[in-house]
């Protein structure tokens, strides 16, 4: 499954990017590209990838509620019966400021793997993170199945800077994945660039970082 979730991003994410970029520059005034870009772009391209003609997304799922007046979510979930998986993904923009930025998506990162029961304020019980999204999975099929699902995390990070500030970035993303290394199978990082030498886009690169937890 590693494979494919490489294969949707080198692949169908990436051309998708690309033929955005031939024909459109979207970020208006330097205003930069907006994270739900990366997760929709991604997340259809996996599901183009699984196979899976029920293979569906969901975006901005909702997390327990741990203060009222809060809206916590996962960028988007990717859920595949045929594959026995779900993926939940994350969309990071590093902007200038990559090491706070990259720290903070290390502690997204394992708040969701850690999956530590926290109070749902709403539902007055007490709820682990990814157990509050499989528990709605199948809610109309009337018996649940009773083996554990594939469970992945995905994050979807992009950077503008020359080579030596991206260089900077991925020696970050690589340390993080480190830090992961004893709880987790088949870490990986990825990046995808390069879409248009003669422009600023010489200067965009794409990070994908995931694991099977």
């Amino acid at each position: 499954m590693i494979k494919t979730i490489k294969q949707a991003f080198n692949n169908s994410f990436k051309s998708r990017y690309q033929t955005i970029f031939n024909h459109y520059y979207p970020a208006h005034n330097k205003t930069g590209f907006t994270e739900r870009n990366l997760s929709c772009n991604y997340a259809n391209a996996l599901i183009e990838t699984l196979n899976d003609s029920d293979a569906f997304v969901w975006h901005d799922a909702p997390l327990p509620v741990e203060r009222l007046g809060e809206c916590n979510y996962i960028d988007a979930v990717v859920f595949s019966k045929a594959n026995n998986a779900i993926f939940y993904i994350l969309a990071n923009r590093l902007g200038d400021k990559p090491t706070g930025k990259i720290q903070n998506l290390a502690n997204d990162i394992s708040s969701l793997m850690n999956n530590a029961p926290v109070t749902d304020t709403v539902g007055k019980r007490f709820v682990a993170k990814r157990n509050y999204i499989l528990e709605e999975w199948g809610y109309k099929e009337k018996e649940k199945p009773k083996h554990s699902f594939n469970e992945y995390i995905i994050s979807i990070s992009d950077y503008w800077g020359d080579d030596s500030k991206t260089k900077r970035v991925e020696e970050l993303m690589n340390k993080m994945k480190e830090t992961f290394s004893s709880n987790t199978k088949e870490r990986f990082i990825e990046k995808i660039g390069a879409f248009d030498a003669e422009t600023v886009l010489a200067n965009y690169s794409i990070f994908i970082f995931g694991f099977k937890i």
